[in-house]
């Protein structure tokens, strides 16, 4: 029979990465309980994630596109626009989501090791928290310089989903600005 060694397991800034290793640690740990669970909110955030960067893949595509595109109206990529445009508008909405997704990972570790906390669910709610220094010092160090871009990027997206607001992509070939 071979010795037994231990699983040399890497990561590379991957968060569902890293969850799985520690599940697979803990679940060694404890073999007479029953197993843990990968939680929801990092399923969704793996999810997430992904369709993020296929969807940033894309906009990068069409904006290269629209940048290699002579100005003129006849050559114009208007397809090229309209799909960036598009995925642009996506990229907002998956972005706030990740975010509604990390607090629910933060929310999980807290609520199992932790539990008078009270961590929120909500990105949103979780800075209020963490503003009014409603949660663990280490936690509201980690936010405190969300506040700085955060609500820009919660009202653009809040434009885009509830006040009918559009995105226009402008650009000067070898410059990208969007407004």
């Amino acid at each position: 029979m071979a010795p037994s060694r231990p699983a040399n397991i890497n990561h590379k800034n991957n968060l569902s990465g890293y969850i799985a290793n520690w599940l697979i640690m803990m679940n060694h740990l404890k073999k007479t309980q029953p197993p843990i669970r990968i939680p929801q909110a990092v399923a969704s955030y793996n999810d997430n994630s992904y369709d993020l960067s296929l969807m940033l893949s894309y906009l990068d595509n069409n904006l290269t596109m629209l940048e290699e595109t002579p100005l003129t109206p006849d050559q114009f990529n208007y397809q090229a626009y309209a799909e960036a445009r598009s995925f642009l508008k996506v990229c907002y909405i998956l972005l706030r989501i990740l975010l509604d997704d990390l607090s629910g990972i933060i929310k999980y570790f807290y609520d199992s090791n932790e539990h008078k906390v009270g961590v929120p669910k909500s990105f949103n709610d979780i800075l209020k928290k963490a503003d009014n220094r409603k949660l663990p010092e280490d936690l509201i160090a980690l936010l405190q310089r969300s506040n700085e871009w955060f609500p820009q990027m919660r009202q653009r997206r809040v434009d885009l989903e509830h006040n009918y607001e559009s995105l226009l992509v402008s650009f000067r070939q070898g410059v990208l600005a969007t407004a």
